[in-house]
């Protein structure tokens, strides 16, 4: 008899922790349904600021030339770099519109 009971604990063990695991993986799947969600929104918008004004985009060019500058610095090896290497070279808004 004690054996019995046993067995129906343990079942009642394994059936709460697979009701935890689902209820686990539910709150997973709507956490990266809200982060895709707001990843859209934000190239969304970027979309629309950039349409207007390229000033960040600008400002996004010089960071990372100075990220992979700051980089190359602390290396022992010395290298010479022009505006290409750096992705200085996208073409600007300026240049695109005097291409036009």
């Amino acid at each position: 008899m004690s054996e019995a009971i046993e067995k129906k604990q343990v079942a009642q063990q394994e059936a709460e922790k697979m009701k935890f695991l689902v209820e686990q993986a539910l709150e997973d799947k709507k956490s990266t349904i809200i982060r895709a969600q707001g990843e859209a929104e934000s190239v969304r918008k970027f979309g629309e600021a950039n349409a207007i004004n390229t000033a960040f985009l600008e400002l996004r060019k010089i960071e990372t030339a100075k990220h992979i500058s700051g980089i190359l610095q602390k290396s022992d090896n010395r290298i010479i770099l022009d505006s290409n290497s750096l992705y200085l070279n996208l073409p600007s808004s300026k240049a695109a519109d005097n291409k036009l």
